[in-house]
């Protein structure tokens, strides 16, 4: 079942996790470079890039470059309730450029309702080591991982309506939309925080969307 539970007998999480995101400022974008997990945020009050015309609902973007010719962005989480406000700087912006893009946490959340899905206060907050269980495979995100697995969560808010164009890649009892992904393939929500090492297979998330990300750019 997923209940929360400890890390059992281990560190603190603050003492041993390495954190990629959660640790920046509120709606930081985490740029994943072309090679590996090489980080440059950008702050999410600081200046939009020149956008093309708005997206449709399905969540497939208009053509246009990434700031500072980044290949894919991460909308990372922090202490935003996107569930009651709806907002996470000025992340929508960023949502129109045709690169891919993770939501991790309040970007998932973020990026539901900016397609026209929706997030609210969970019912059930998570915190800690919790299980999931992929959904019809798990999708990109999840290929080569178990279909069990423990991953760390921290949020009060959470999807409960995935966008039109969007499916459902992960659940778990007290939260139905762990994991996310659009049909086009180019954009992918986290509930969960694949970047600290309580996530056993947030290492593999990362490569899988590296991949995502190189075979876009080559193509």
């Amino acid at each position: 079942a997923s209940v929360g539970r400890s890390a059992r007998g281990r560190k603190p999480w603050r003492e041993r996790s390495q954190r990629l995101t959660t640790s920046k400022p509120l709606g930081a974008l985490s740029r994943v470079a072309e090679h590996g997990r090489r980080r440059e945020a950008l702050s999410g009050g600081s200046a939009a890039p020149t956008l093309p015309e708005k997206s449709s609902s399905s969540g497939a973007p208009r053509r246009g470059a990434g700031p500072q010719g980044a290949n894919a962005e991460a909308l990372s989480g922090g202490a935003a309730r996107v569930g009651l406000t709806g907002e996470l700087g000025n992340c929508g912006a960023f949502l129109e450029l045709d690169i891919p893009i993770l939501g991790i946490c309040a970007g998932h959340q973020f990026m539901a309702r900016h397609y026209g899905g929706d997030a609210r206060e969970s019912p059930e907050p998570e915190f800690g080591a919790m299980e999931i269980e992929l959904v019809d495979g798990g999708g990109t995100i999840f290929a080569g991982t178990n279909p069990t697995q423990t991953v760390w969560e921290s949020h009060n808010d959470e999807v409960h309506v995935v966008p039109e164009g969007f499916f459902i890649t992960a659940g778990s009892p007290s939260c139905k939309v762990q994991g996310m992904e659009n049909q086009a393939g180019d954009r992918f929500g986290l509930q969960f925080h694949p970047e600290v090492n309580d996530s056993e297979f947030g290492k593999e998330m990362f490569e899988n969307f590296v991949a995502v990300c190189r075979a876009r750019r080559d193509g």
